[in-house]
């Protein structure tokens, strides 16, 4: 996130230098969200020189991490033969289809909808999906590969519930696959279990959970819990320096 401020010149002297470098060292540590933001980088030559074997090695890296943004950014380099990518319009539709059953307000969610809308087909169905929280593609998949431990699949198929997406609305069980996910280290459901906690959606409020979920997501850089940790400590709730502790004393 400070990377992206000196990019842009928010709050700080635009930056290309440290910008890269701040956020080279997110991308190192496996931030897929950083990893995107690099990808582009390089692609665009935003502070490194234009590379577009790099663009493409931190933009896969990051697309197969789950994040959206770099999802939909390697499909419409795939759509369009750009950066030493053959065009390939089976793999661009691909990615942009991972990138559409995820929550619409992370970045590149709503652009991916956008193209498999245009693309017409058999993804005409997302035309209708533009604005809405929506998640296509057989149950019997996202059922079994959840089931089989994919921690993605277990995340998706926990919005379809809470939103009562091609089945019927059941929060509890909402609840029970992002806390699948979230104990086998996956950062979005930890988030997302951490707010449950705290609003007592599908489980028992507890500010205890909410805190340990939400510490075990943004240590692993997660933007939504890094900024819910920062509301919290705004209004005297939690201080975030606390985290390491808290995290511990659950282990």
């Amino acid at each position: 996130m400070l990377g992206v401020l000196y990019l842009r010149g928010n709050g700080v002297p635009k930056d290309p230098a440290q910008a890269l470098h701040w956020v080279r060292k997110a991308a190192d540590q496996g931030n897929a969200d950083a990893q995107s933001d690099l990808g582009i980088m390089y692609l665009q030559g935003l502070g490194p020189q234009q590379d577009d074997a790099q663009a493409v090695l931190w933009l896969r890296r990051a697309a197969e991490l789950g994040s959206p943004a770099g999802q939909y950014s390697l499909a419409n380099l795939y759509q369009k033969g750009r950066a030493g990518l053959t065009k390939d319009e089976a793999q661009a539709m691909q990615w942009y289809a991972r990138a559409a059953v995820q929550e619409l307000g992370r970045a590149g969610v709503k652009e991916a909808r956008l193209e498999l809308c245009l693309n017409r087909k058999e993804n005409e169905v997302w035309c209708a999906e533009m604005d809405t929280p929506g998640a296509f593609g057989p149950l019997e998949a996202f059922t079994a590969a959840a089931d089989g431990g994919d921690v993605e699949a277990q995340t998706r198929l926990a919005l379809m519930y809470a939103k009562g997406i091609s089945v019927e609305k059941d929060e509890a069980r909402s609840a029970d696959l992002y806390r699948k996910a979230a104990m086998a280290g996956y950062a979005p459901a930890q988030a997302e279990l951490g707010y449950l906690y705290s609003i007592g959606r599908g489980v028992p409020k507890d500010q205890d959970e909410d805190i340990y979920w939400t510490c075990e997501a943004a240590a692993q850089g997660n933007r939504r819990a890094i900024r819910n940790l920062a509301i919290k400590q705004t209004y005297d709730l939690f201080d975030p320096k606390e985290c390491p502790e808290r995290r511990a004393r659950k282990r």
